[in-house]
């Protein structure tokens, strides 16, 4: 069994702030892209939030370059990607001047939230690999070069920073989102499959346990809405893609079981069915939350299509 967390020391002191700063800035796309209301963002807001992400982006990958060669080169790509906050404003103002604060994105389609996804769960994975690197060094090239940069990808994404970031985006989501009251119970349980991530790798017998309880649960918890009749279209949505997710992941915890010979790197498996799960995820809260925000006249959207026409439109 090991630690799903670093040792505890004022060493941890400056990741746990860059882990803070980078859960605020994701908090405040969320909630400018996932409005509660007045309509859809404007095309203005997406603009500055995208340009924020990629900024993001840029950073992590900076570091990542000073924690494998540092040096002056590395040194100028971090000073760089701090400053590209000024191409952000300058791509910004460019938008407003074409009038995108009078356009509003698309509240249908998939473009836009696997967009938004792929640009939050990549930003996590980029940090991931940054600390990772930095708390435990680069892993050992004698598998080549493949194997090292597997190696280092699956240690990125089953750490506690990968997890820990996506359980509080998804959480907040799913918190944030105007749903009906039973709805969140399941919308809870994919942020949830989140939480326990981290447990698969560290200690897998208690980490099957908590998959185990939390695919029970969300089964019991669909099975007595169903039984009783009040269970929404929209619920039963939820219920499934919650329940999908974690049968993910746990099938790729059990193919991360299987003996294979020779892994490009351990837990490889489970790692990439837990990214594709929590991009999965994420383009499914992303989509029915820009539904919500476009919905007019829908004081509760995603809730039964018995409750009116207008509830009927905004449901995922």
């Amino acid at each position: 069994m090991t630690s799903i967390l670093p040792p505890v020391t004022p060493a941890l002191l400056p990741f746990g702030l860059l882990f803070g700063l980078m859960l605020l800035g994701n908090s405040w796309v969320l909630v400018r892209l996932l409005p509660r209301r007045g309509g859809a963002p404007t095309l203005a807001t997406a603009t500055f939030a995208v340009g924020l992400l990629l900024m993001a982006a840029g950073l992590w990958g900076a570091l990542i370059f000073a924690v494998v060669d540092p040096g002056d080169a590395s040194t100028v790509s971090v000073f760089l990607a701090v400053n590209s906050m000024m191409a952000v404003v300058g791509l910004w103002a460019l938008s407003l001047f074409w009038g995108a604060e009078e356009r509003r994105l698309p509240t249908k389609g998939w473009l836009w939230p696997l967009l938004l996804s792929i640009l939050i769960v990549g930003n996590e994975v980029l940090m991931g690999a940054a600390f990772t690197l930095a708390l435990l060094g680069l892993p050992s090239a004698s598998g080549g070069a493949v194997a090292q940069v597997a190696s280092v990808t699956s240690r990125a994404i089953v750490s506690v920073w990968f997890f820990g970031a996506m359980f509080a985006n998804m959480l907040l989501v799913a918190l944030w989102l105007p749903v009906e009251r039973a709805i969140r119970a399941p919308l809870a349980g994919i942020a949830l499959s989140a939480a326990v991530g981290p447990w698969v790798v560290s200690d897998p017998l208690v980490g099957a346990a908590l998959m185990g309880l939390l695919m029970g649960g969300l089964l019991v918890v669909g099975l007595r809405a169903l039984r009783s009749r009040t269970a929404s279209p929209a619920f039963v949505r939820s219920v499934l893609v919650a329940w999908i997710g974690v049968a993910g992941m746990g099938v790729g915890a059990l193919l991360d079981g299987i003996p294979s010979g020779e892994r490009l790197a351990p837990g490889l498996p489970y790692a990439l069915a837990s990214l594709l799960v929590m991009i999965g995820e994420f383009v499914v809260l992303a989509r029915w939350g820009l539904a919500a925000s476009g919905a007019i006249g829908a004081p509760t959207p995603l809730q039964s299509e018995s409750s009116g026409e207008s509830a009927a439109s905004a449901s995922p």
